[in-house]
C-alpha cells in the first residue's frame, strides 16, 4: 500500500524572501512583549523617557541620567494586542536578518480574548516585497527589501499595494523636483542629497535652535537631523531653512558615513532630505537609517 505524500508548502512570507534573497524569521506573536522596568525621576517620582537627546520627565523636562533610578518589574508577558497603545508588532533587522512576529494571544484573560497577528504578500519584485501586517482591525503596511546588501524595513501608506507606487511615494517631493530639473541627486539609505549653488552662510548669532540643534551654525563630523536623529553622520553641516521643507536641512558638505552603507563623497554643498515615512514612524533603508 503506498502511503499518499502530503504537500507542505513555504508560508508565503518566506517565499517571497526566498524569490528576494532576504534572510526572514517568523516568530510567534505571543511571547513577543514582556512587561518592563520602568525609569522613575528621582526628584519627582514621574516615569522618565528616553529621547533622542537624552532622558525626559513629563514634569521636570529634560534630566541628567544620574537622576533616574529604575523600579524592577516582575517577569510577566503581555498581550501585544494591547500593549503600549500600538497592536502592531513592527518586523525588526537583527543582523541580517529581518524577524516579524504571526500567530494567536495566550495571555488568557478572558475567554473573547482573541488577539492575533497576521502576515500577507500584497506585492514582491526582483528585491523586495510589500507586506501587509494585521492585528484586530488595524493594519499596516511594510517594504521589506534589501538596500547596499543588507536588509531594510520600512512602513509606507496602507492605501499603496504595489512596490513600484511604494518606493514612489518614499521620494520626498523636493527630490522629485530636483529629479525633474536634471540636478545630480546622491542617495545614501534614506537620505537624499540635492546639489546647491547657494552654500549656506555662517551666523551662529542669529540662529534658531530645533531638535537640539542651531541653524547657521557649522557642525563637524556629526549625526544627521531631520525631525529625528539618524545614524548619518556628515563631515561638516550646517543647518538651514529650506522652502517646501517641514524642519531645518541639513547643508552637507564632504564624506558622509553611516553603517551598512558605502562612504559618499560629497565635493560642494548638498541639500539633505530624507525619504517620506508614515506618521508612526521613521524609515531605515531606502528605506531607513
Amino acid at each position: 500500500m503506498v502511503k499518499a505524500q502530503v504537500e507542505t508548502r513555504l508560508h508565503p512570507v518566506l517565499e517571497a524572501a526566498e524569490k528576494t534573497g532576504i534572510q526572514v524569521k517568523i516568530l510567534p506573536w505571543w511571547g513577543s512583549v514582556r512587561q518592563r522596568n520602568e525609569q522613575i525621576h528621582k526628584g519627582c517620582g514621574r516615569e522618565v523617557r528616553d529621547t533622542n537627546w537624552g532622558k525626559y520627565c513629563g514634569r521636570c523636562g529634560q534630566i541628567k541620567d544620574s537622576e533616574v533610578v529604575i523600579e524592577r518589574k516582575p517577569h510577566k508577558w503581555l498581550c501585544p494586542g494591547g500593549y503600549g497603545g500600538n497592536s502592531i508588532k513592527w518586523p525588526e533587522v537583527r543582523g541580517e536578518t529581518v524577524c516579524m512576529w504571526e500567530g494567536p494571544c495566550d495571555a488568557g484573560v478572558r475567554k473573547e480574548h482573541k488577539h492575533r497577528q497576521e502576515l500577507t504578500v500584497i506585492d514582491i519584485n526582483e528585491t523586495a516585497f510589500l507586506l501587509r501586517i494585521k492585528c484586530s482591525l488595524s493594519y499596516m503596511h511594510f517594504i521589506i527589501g534589501m538596500d547596499d546588501e543588507h536588509p531594510f524595513v520600512t512602513p509606507v501608506l496602507r492605501r499603496l499595494n504595489t512596490i513600484q507606487d511604494a518606493f514612489d511615494w518614499l521620494v520626498p517631493n523636493k527630490v522629485r523636483e530636483a529629479l525633474t530639473l536634471g540636478e545630480d541627486v546622491k542617495r545614501q539609505g534614506d537620505w537624499f542629497f540635492i546639489p546647491t549653488d547657494k552654500p549656506p552662510r555662517l551666523d551662529g548669532c542669529y540662529g534658531t535652535r530645533h531638535f537640539g540643534i542651531k541653524t547657521f551654525k557649522l557642525y563637524e563630523n556629526h549625526r544627521l537631523i531631520y525631525g529625528s536623529q539618524t545614524r548619518h553622520i556628515g563631515q561638516q553641516v550646517i543647518y538651514k531653512s529650506v522652502l517646501g521643507l517641514p524642519y531645518p536641512a541639513p547643508f552637507v558638505k564632504g564624506d558622509v558615513r553611516a553603517p551598512d552603507h558605502p562612504t559618499l563623497h560629497l565635493e560642494n554643498w548638498h541639500i539633505g532630505v530624507r525619504t517620506r515615512s508614515t506618521p508612526a514612524g521613521g524609515s531605515d533603508g531606502p528605506g531607513l537609517d
